[in-house]
C-alpha cells in the first residue's frame, strides 16, 4: 500500500526527467533528488519547469522564461521583459529537434514565434498550434468558435507554413437531456501511436487520423464495446463518453475511470474496443467515487475525490479499489488536492495550500 513519508511547503511541483521539481518557501528550485537551483529567480507567480536536451527551462507565466545549465548551474538565456514577454506554456511545442513554438507580446500586440534553441533567435510564424509532431513536420492547431468549443483542427506544414489540412468531419447529435441538436467538438489530441493522429470528440467518439493528410482512417463509436469482463448482472450497463480518458504511453492503450465503469482501448489493435469493467461495487465498499484528478503508473490509477483531500488508488489488473487515505490524516490543514503525479515508486500530491505530499509506492 501506498505508506506516507512527508509533507512540506511547496509553491508547485512539475515532474522533470523523473523527478519532481518544487518552489521551497525560500522560493527556490528545489528537486527531490536534492538539487538546489540558487541562481533561477522565480518570482511569487505560477510557474511551468521542463527539460530540453541538456537544459532545464522555467516560465513564470508572466512573460518571462529561463533556460540554464543545471551542471554549471547558471542562466544560459533569459527574455528581457521590457522588450517582449514571451511563454512557453505547459510543455514545449517542438517545430523540429532545435526549434519550439512560443507565444509572446510585443507592445501589447500578441504574436506566435519559433524560438531557435541554436542562438535562442524568434522568427513571428502565421499560423497557431497547440500539438507539434515534428516527425511529420507538422503543427495542429485546436480551432474554436465563438461559443469556445473546439469545432476543428488544422494542420501546418512547418517548413512552409501553409496550411496542410484540417479535420472537421464532425457529427450532429441529440442532447441527452433535451432534443436539441448539437455538433461534436473536438476534446483533444490524445495521441500519435504508429502512423495514426488519435483525437477525442466530445460525444466520446475517438477518430484515428492520417497526420500526413488528416484523412480519418478508423473509428472508435462510444458503442463499441465488449462486456466480457464486465460482471455482475444485476448491474445495467451504462457506457461513458470518457471525455476525461487518458492516453497511457508505452502501452499505447487509452483508459477511462469512474466509480461506475472502467475500460481500456488497445490503440494498437486492428479493431480498437471499448473493455468494460464493472467497478460500481468497489468504489462503494470504499466508500469512494473518484471524480476528481487522476494519474497512471504501469498498474494503478491514482485518483481524488472533487474538492476535496481523499486519495485513492485503483488496481488495473485487479479491476479494484486497493488503497484510501486522506490528507488530513497527516496534515490535519491539507486542504483540496490541487495535482497528483505518480512514478513506479512514488505518488506526489499538491494541495491548494501549498503542501506537497510524497507517498512511497510499496504493494504487497
Amino acid at each position: 500500500m501506498p505508506k506516507f513519508n512527508r509533507h512540506f511547503f511547496s509553491y508547485r511541483m512539475n515532474s522533470v526527467g523523473g523527478d519532481i521539481i518544487y518552489r521551497s518557501k525560500e522560493n527556490t528550485l528545489t528537486s527531490l533528488s536534492g538539487r538546489v537551483f540558487p541562481s533561477l529567480p522565480m518570482e511569487v507567480e505560477s510557474f511551468y519547469f521542463g527539460k530540453i536536451k541538456s537544459w532545464y527551462w522555467a516560465d513564470n507565466c508572466n512573460g518571462q522564461i529561463y533556460f540554464f545549465d543545471p551542471v554549471a548551474d547558471e542562466i544560459i538565456y533569459q527574455n528581457k521583459r521590457e522588450e517582449f514577454k514571451v511563454t512557453i506554456g505547459r510543455k514545449p511545442i517542438f517545430v523540429d529537434d532545435s526549434r519550439i513554438l512560443l507565444s509572446r507580446r510585443v507592445e501589447g500586440e500578441k504574436r506566435v514565434c519559433i524560438l531557435n534553441l541554436k542562438d535562442f533567435s524568434f522568427v513571428d510564424v502565421l499560423y497557431k498550434g497547440n500539438y507539434g509532431y515534428p516527425e511529420y513536420k507538422l503543427i495542429v492547431d485546436r480551432v474554436p468558435d465563438g461559443d469556445g468549443r473546439i469545432d476543428f483542427l488544422i494542420a501546418y506544414d512547418t517548413l512552409t507554413g501553409l496550411e496542410k489540412w484540417r479535420y472537421a468531419d464532425l457529427r450532429e447529435y441529440k442532447a441527452v437531456l433535451s432534443d436539441e441538436i448539437k455538433t461534436e467538438s473536438v476534446r483533444s489530441i490524445l495521441a500519435l501511436v504508429g502512423e495514426t493522429l488519435w483525437v477525442l470528440l466530445d460525444t466520446g467518439r475517438i477518430v484515428g487520423l492520417d497526420p500526413a493528410t488528416g484523412e480519418s482512417k478508423k473509428n472508435i463509436e462510444i458503442d463499441t464495446v465488449d462486456l466480457t469482463h464486465f460482471e455482475n448482472a444485476e448491474t445495467e450497463f451504462i457506457n461513458a463518453r470518457g471525455i476525461g480518458a487518458t492516453y497511457v504511453s508505452g502501452e499505447e492503450k487509452v483508459i477511462y475511470l469512474s466509480s461506475n465503469i472502467y475500460f481500456e482501448i488497445d490503440l494498437t489493435a486492428d479493431n480498437p474496443t471499448r473493455i468494460c469493467y464493472n467497478v460500481k461495487q468497489t468504489f462503494k465498499d470504499s466508500d469512494v467515487t473518484g471524480g476528481g484528478h487522476q494519474c497512471v503508473n504501469s498498474r494503478y490509477v491514482f485518483f481524488n475525490e472533487s474538492m476535496i483531500g481523499t486519495l485513492g488508488a485503483f488496481d488495473r489488473q485487479t479491476k479494484k479499489v486497493v488503497w484510501v487515505d486522506k490528507l488530513i490524516n497527516h496534515k490535519p490543514d491539507a486542504g483540496a488536492v490541487r495535482e497528483l503525479k505518480a512514478t513506479e515508486t512514488q505518488l506526489y500530491v499538491h494541495d491548494n495550500k501549498q503542501s506537497l505530499f510524497v507517498f512511497d509506492l510499496t504493494w504487497n
